[in-house]
């Protein structure tokens, strides 16, 4: 250059410049499809190429193809762009031509984008990248490079799809995957899981992705007859090409069962390659909880049905059955969609003014008889029905009454034959229910209570006798209907306002079952006969009494003077305070009790009420009564407990015959301890309290003695008081003892009675008249005078 002047210099560069101008003209005509051949000159002279031969296809299919395509050299410029690349980044080719590539992607990707370029000039690469277009919009792009050489020289061959569409495609199909209530998982074709949707994550609770299905979800199924072999699910068939189909799974996880409906299919590409499986699991178990429900209750229900003691079928409109039970079956058939007329009344054409078909037309329920053509008859209710489809039906339901029928009649007969009879007989009859309401009557009873028969049906027996009397009668229908057992009693009964005694026989009326129903009672007056023998026994019993107690008083009266005179002898020589003085003292004392017992009991046979009354404390009776026994009590392990007021009021008795009465009471209670308790017990103790208590406005003093003894069977509570009556063994008792007690306190009209239980207690209630406080000082001031 430096030999080169600066003209000759000037007209070279001019002279490459046309060159280039031409070769550029030239490169547009390639590009844009104008020339058909090129000539080259070369060593060996001009070459002619031709454009529009071999190379022309494949120039029209790259043009025509939906992916871009370009050619790169190894630094990124592109050589070739076609017409689908332009359209991506919404530029013409002239600006993407000779344009590095490197300017069409984002600027963190550079250096990926570099590796990529690396790769594909020595092999084929791919990889995911975003294209700028124009409008400095992304264009989610995938680059396929693959190298060919130029003059011996490796370049890159790039092939560029949108994904814009495929993932607007896959972005619209997760949000579908993501709002579907079915749990949807994707498998590869290892089984292991790629994708699943929000509710396949909530159905398992456990990390998902990529793990292997079978063991996140252990499904189970039933297999062999009636599913009772479990057999554990597998998504290999699903792999393998195969299609599943509705198959009900189990999955159990965390303490929970889940019942599943399953589908299941291959997951392929458009070569047909196998990329796995797609399951879609669908939560059945509030279905199969209710499918089951309803299952049971429907069993329920039919067994409920076939186990009814009467016959149950529904009826269409056109009296066809639709449903029998199995005691229709059993005695008319099958119905086997027949009609009703054909087969209960074995006829050619329906009944007229039919109660079933009526019942569809009215929709209202029918009650009525109906005898069969064996002659059964039967009580026949018909209910408007609706079936599942809507369509109407009719429900009846017929009970066999023909045993009932039968009942009533023979009952109808049999009542009035037993009417006469039971007007007839000269006893008192009533019929009680279980509640002791009245039912019915005979007309000899009606006529006592001055009312008709039909009347006494729903009275007590407070509506027709007084409230005492009610009591007693009530005490004694609630012992028969409780033991169930037939009780013969003889008892007061109040007629035109006079008592009278009479002999009661209660039965209780019992079902089949055994069930008691009510109370018959029968009773009939025997006041006079009951009075007659009283009179007659109580005469010989006195005679025999008063030859008795002079014999005793003869011979206990001489031994007991020389006992007084001694002691009194003993007392007067004794010193005053001397143990011996006492002794003498309480030896006088107790023989005048003696004597004086001795002399109550010819008092008593002689009916003598001439001696005078004292007014004395019941309190010291007690306790003298309680010195007399005091050694018994504690050699038998006996305790007392007392419970009796200072400030309990006097009495008008004679001293001795209530002593007498408690040292009844007391011996009685000590026998039932002992029978009891033969040895030491806590519970072998005698419980005596007293209170001043107040009846008709008038003071009474109660005395009770409890023991918790053998007590006294019920089926001789009533007879414990009669004379000569008694239950202890020969020797041990006379059978005196109460029914002296009874008359003592009968006569200070006082009332003894007594509350027992067999086997757990006694309760001995003695109430006296007391002395009012300004009797008493009365009398005291009479005394002091």
């Amino acid at each position: 250059m430096e030999h080169k002047t600066k003209s000759e210099l000037i007209q070279e560069v001019e002279e490459l410049q046309t060159r280039l101008n031409e070769a550029e003209e030239a490169l547009r005509a390639i590009r844009s499809g104008d020339v058909d051949a090129i000539v080259v000159s070369g060593p060996k002279g001009e070459q002619v190429y031709s454009l529009t031969s071999a190379e022309h296809p494949y120039r029209v299919i790259v043009e025509s193809i939906n992916e871009g395509a370009v050619t790169l050299t190894p630094d990124g410029t592109i050589l070739y762009a076609n017409k689908r690349i332009a359209e991506m980044l919404k530029l013409p080719l002239e600006k993407i031509i000779s344009r590095s590539f490197y300017d069409l992607i984002l600027e963190k990707d550079i250096k990926s984008f570099s590796q990529l370029l690396e790769k594909g000039l020595k092999k084929g690469s791919k990889e995911r990248f975003t294209l700028i277009s124009s409008e400095n919009t992304y264009v989610p792009v995938y680059l396929s490079l693959n190298s060919f050489l130029i003059d011996d020289k490796p370049n890159v061959s790039m092939v560029i799809t949108d994904l814009t569409g495929i993932l607007e495609a896959e972005a619209f199909s997760g949000t579908i995957l993501d709002q579907a209530a079915e749990s949807i998982i994707v498998c590869n074709e290892h089984g292991l899981i790629t994708r699943v949707n929000p509710a396949a994550q909530a159905l398992c609770g456990k990390k998902l992705y990529l793990q292997p299905f079978d063991t996140v979800f252990p499904l189970t199924y039933g297999n062999g007859k009636d599913g009772n072999q479990i057999q554990a699910f597998s998504i290999s068939t699903a792999l393998q090409g195969q299609t599943l189909k509705n198959r009900e799974v189990e999955l159990c996880e965390g303490g929970r069962t889940l019942n599943l409906i399953l589908n299941a299919g291959p997951l392929t590409s458009v070569q047909n390659k196998n990329l796995g499986c797609v399951i879609n699991l669908t939560d059945i178990t509030a279905r199969k909880k209710a499918e089951k429900a309803l299952e049971i209750d429907q069993k329920r229900f039919f067994s409920l049905l076939n186990e009814l003691p009467g016959y149950v079928f529904l009826q269409a409109p056109d009296y066809s059955i639709r449903y029998a039970n199995r005691y229709f079956c059993e005695i008319f058939g099958k119905p086997d969609g027949k009609p009703c007329y054909k087969i209960t009344q074995r006829g050619r054409k329906p009944c007229e003014n039919c109660p079933a078909s009526q019942n569809l037309k009215t929709k209202n329920r029918t009650t009525w008889e109906w005898t069969s053509p064996d002659g059964k008859i039967y009580q026949v209710y018909n209910y408007p029905f609706t079936d599942i489809d809507g369509s109407p039906l009719t429900l009846e339901l017929g009970i066999d009454i023909s045993d009932r029928k039968r009942a009533e009649e023979a009952s109808r007969i049999s009542e009035n034959k037993y009417q006469l009879l039971f007007e007839s007989l000269p006893q008192r009859i009533f019929y009680k229910d279980k509640n002791l309401i009245y039912v019915s009557c005979n007309e000899n009873l009606a006529r006592d209570l001055h009312i008709s028969p039909n009347e006494i049906m729903g009275k007590t027996d407070y509506d027709l006798y007084p409230k005492g009397l009610a009591n007693a009668y009530r005490e004694a229908d609630t012992s028969v209907i409780e033991s169930g057992q037939t009780e013969d009693t003889e008892e007061e009964y109040v007629k035109d306002g006079k008592k009278l005694i009479i002999r009661t026989v209660r039965t209780p009326i019992k079902d089949e079952n055994g069930n008691v129903l009510g109370i018959l009672g029968a009773f009939l007056d025997i006041t006079e006969k009951i009075t007659l023998q009283r009179e007659a026994e109580r005469s010989r019993h006195l005679a025999a009494l008063g030859e008795l107690a002079a014999g005793v008083g003869h011979e206990i009266n001489n031994p007991i003077t020389g006992i007084i005179n001694c002691a009194q002898i003993l007392f007067n020589k004794s010193k005053e305070e001397s143990r011996e003085k006492d002794l003498a003292r309480r030896i006088i004392k107790e023989g005048n009790r003696i004597a004086n017992i001795v002399h109550s009991l010819l008092s008593f046979a002689r009916r003598d009420t001439r001696e005078k009354k004292s007014v004395v404390s019941i309190r010291e009776i007690l306790y003298e009564t309680l010195i007399l026994t005091e050694a018994y009590l504690r050699k038998e392990g006996i305790r007392i407990k007392l419970d009796i007021p200072h400030n309990l009021p006097a009495i008008a008795v004679h001293p001795h015959l209530i002593q007498q009465v408690f040292l009844n009471v007391i011996n009685n209670a000590r026998y039932a301890l002992n029978q009891k308790y033969p040895e030491a017990n806590d519970n072998k103790t005698l419980e005596i309290s007293g209170e001043e208590v107040t009846i008709d406005d008038r003071p009474y003093v109660k005395m009770m003695f409890y023991d918790q003894g053998i007590g006294i069977p019920a089926r001789i509570k009533d007879k414990i008081m009669e004379p000569f009556f008694t239950t202890k063994p020969t020797g041990k008792g006379t059978g005196l003892g109460l029914n002296v007690s009874h008359n003592i306190i009968s006569n200070y009209r006082g009332k003894i009675t007594i509350d027992s239980k067999e086997g757990e207690f006694t309760k001995v209630t003695i109430i006296l008249p007391a002395i009012s406080q300004s009797h008493e000082n009365c009398q005291k001031t009479e005394t002091e005078k």
